[in-house]
């Protein structure tokens, strides 16, 4: 049943590409699952006739016809089709699904259009359905896009987190916060006892405070993880039975909050890596306190949305300086930060003004909380907790840690995990979250609409091929989401695609990633070519051991550093790297002579692994920023871009 009310949601050429291009899952399908893709219109029930002895025949000749169509393949793969009882028993099963008022309300509210239905089955008919495929492959404009194909099938936004009716629903959601009530104090306790024998570089300048905590805290914390851990296990039994009917992501939306002005020019994106994990493994980033880090990296992204444009008023920008002096023992760099007659390019201490922002690493709904407490007061529409949770895709651990916010509202969403993933990652649901955004009304029947993309691609992959297989999905995927949401009365005006690429432009290991064919598609404004940055470009990875030296512990002294070529090699990793493993990233040092000054050099703090990149002849670029405002809050720098439409 539940099956059934799946098909019916289902863009109908989407199912038919994908099954075409499996070819071995099409073949061993049931045939009245492939008559529920092909021929969608005598499976509708609104179509049904009233009379009992008509409906008993109804269908039954054109299904005889696909099943004809398809006998050889499926003959030949060993399946012996049986498609009259099949689709006697499909039609007991749907009138018998209508019985139930919640499955009729969702039926009436399903958008099958009669006209696209017609459409579509010409296409069929004709076997036009690759040259269809191919001209949305091709690189004709966006916009000629929109008007190829006619409204969409599906509206493919949730804004539930369980499916049904309304009292199954809330029954959901109250047993999965109990599960996670029932598993957070265990775990809690866990990370809190970890912690405790990994003290991050501040406290490691208090070694007596450190010792006392583990006397104190050692004791009770194991206590309580002990005793937890039975109540944590029903917790995780009970979580696991909700995840097979949980959707694959959390829609938020908050009504009392000021709309953005209906049509800009211009919008701005921003990608933001906050680790924002258990104690334990955030000190593995040499970060602490998750709780209080979500909290204040809320409130300084909306403090700076309400206040960012009086403090341009009073300062004026903070231009870059033309020329850098910068003098060691035997060595004097000069190195010249030119704007592109383009692009408007600073570092700054502050966040612009922000229309969307993706974040990564937001691995927990507890930590989710906090920081959308603050987010809503400006940006009201937000998708967060999304994922797949499987035993093949994430041991139905940890979700994708992908978190969107929005000031405009949002249309269309969707999540598609990665089918290549190695070491921790294994444990993560990392993917592509998918959003449509309405950017304005410009007439009767026309709307202008934005595709954001966030994502999160693989880490320390060393010598396996796991982060080039995920950005072939990237690229697929951002296509088949385009087509799937596609009408005819778009107009394309943003297309961007941002997050932790965990990959650099510079870099040796990289330059295979470097040149994939996502870069033909999208541009990068910080690129200059293919294995070589702009010149006024800087790291986005720290040095996790430097992250609390006082010189980078405000916005304004990071800022300064960023701004200082030798003072950023220091604190930020160089893209020369040899291999991309956790030892030659996470521990690297600055490169210095025998005297301990620093020797300058062109990668030197240039490895810039956050992206926000945008789709050629859709937009352009007209300021990209790295900001500073998140210091000792985050590993990473946030970036910005602003396009022009």
């Amino acid at each position: 049943m539940k099956h059934w009310l799946f098909i019916f949601r289902m863009n109908q050429e989407l199912a038919i590409k994908t099954i075409k291009k499996n070819q071995d899952a099409y073949f061993a399908c049931p045939v009245s699952e492939m008559m529920c893709v092909e021929h969608p219109t005598c499976l509708n029930p609104k179509n049904w006739p009233k009379d009992p002895a008509a409906l008993n025949s109804y269908g039954d000749t054109e299904i005889q016809l696909l099943a004809q169509h398809f006998d050889r393949p499926l003959t030949a793969k060993g399946y012996v089709p049986k498609q009259q009882q099949e689709w006697l028993t499909v039609k007991k099963q749907i009138v018998r699904m209508l019985s139930f008022e919640e499955n009729l309300h969702f039926v009436q509210m399903l958008p099958l259009h009669h006209g696209s239905l017609k459409k579509n089955r010409r296409i069929a008919a004709a076997g036009k359905r690759t040259q269809t495929e191919q001209a949305w492959s091709s690189d004709e404009s966006v916009n000629q896009r929109a008007h190829f194909k006619a409204e969409p099938s599906t509206v493919m936004l949730y804004k539930n987190t369980f499916p049904g009716w309304r009292p199954a629903r809330v029954t959901c959601e109250v047993c999965f916060l109990a599960a996670e009530a029932l598993i957070h104090p265990c775990l809690w306790s866990l990370s809190c006892l970890l912690s405790l024998y990994m003290p991050i570089t501040k406290e490691q300048a208090h070694p007596e405070r450190v010792l006392y905590n583990k006397i104190i805290w050692t004791i009770p914390f194991l206590v309580l993880y002990v005793s937890m851990y039975p109540t944590a296990l029903v917790g995780a039994v009970l979580r696991l039975l909700l995840l097979g009917v949980r959707r694959k992501y959390t829609y938020v939306h908050k009504t009392n909050v000021a709309k953005p002005a209906p049509t800009q020019g211009s919008y701005s994106i921003a990608s933001i890596n906050v680790c924002l994990f258990q104690e334990f493994p955030s000190r593995i980033n040499n970060l602490d306190d998750p709780s209080r880090r979500a909290k204040q990296i809320g409130e300084r992204i909306i403090i700076d949305q309400y206040f960012y444009k009086d403090f341009l008023q009073r300062n004026g920008h903070q231009n870059p300086e033309s020329r850098y002096n910068l003098r060691s023992r035997n060595h004097i760099l000069q190195e010249r930060v030119s704007e592109s007659r383009d692009i408007e390019a600073r570092v700054e201490a502050h966040f612009p003004q922000l229309d969307f922002i993706c974040f990564q690493e937001v691995w927990q709904r507890c930590y989710a909380q906090p920081l959308m407490a603050e987010l809503q007061k400006v940006f009201p529409y937000v998708i967060h907790d999304a994922g797949h949770w499987s035993l093949s895709c994430n041991y139905f651990m940890f979700n994708s840690g992908l978190l969107f916010a929005s000031r405009y509202e949002i249309l269309d969403v969707d999540f598609k995990p990665f089918l290549n993933s190695c070491m921790f990652c294994v444990i993560n649901s990392k993917g592509l979250l998918m959003v449509k955004v309405l950017l304005g009304k410009t007439g009767a029947h026309k709307q202008d609409v934005g595709y954001i993309f966030c994502t999160h691609l693989q880490a320390y992959q060393g010598e396996q091929k796991v982060t080039d297989k995920q950005l072939d999905d990237v690229l697929r995927w951002t296509q088949e989401f385009r087509r799937e949401t596609a009408s005819k009365h778009d107009n394309i005006k943003l297309d961007c695609i941002c997050g932790d690429f965990n990959f650099d432009n510079m870099s040796p290991c990289d330059h295979e990633l470097s040149s994939h064919p996502l870069f033909d598609h999208y541009e990068d404004p910080c690129r200059e070519r293919q294995g070589l940055d702009k010149p006024w470009t800087v790291g986005t990875e720290f040095r996790q051991n430097r992250l609390w030296d006082e010189e980078v512990s405000t916005p304004e002294g990071l800022c300064s550093v960023l701004k200082d070529p030798l003072m950023r090699q220091r604190y930020m990793v160089d893209a020369d790297l040899q291999t991309s493993t956790l030892d030659s990233i996470v521990n690297s040092s600055c490169k210095v002579d025998l005297h301990g000054n620093i020797i300058p050099s062109a990668l030197g703090g240039k490895r810039r692994v956050d992206y926000v990149i945008h789709r050629k002849n859709v937009s352009r670029a007209s300021k990209y920023k790295f900001v500073s405002r998140l210091a000792t809050l985050t590993d990473h720098i946030p970036v910005a871009l602003t396009v022009e439409t």
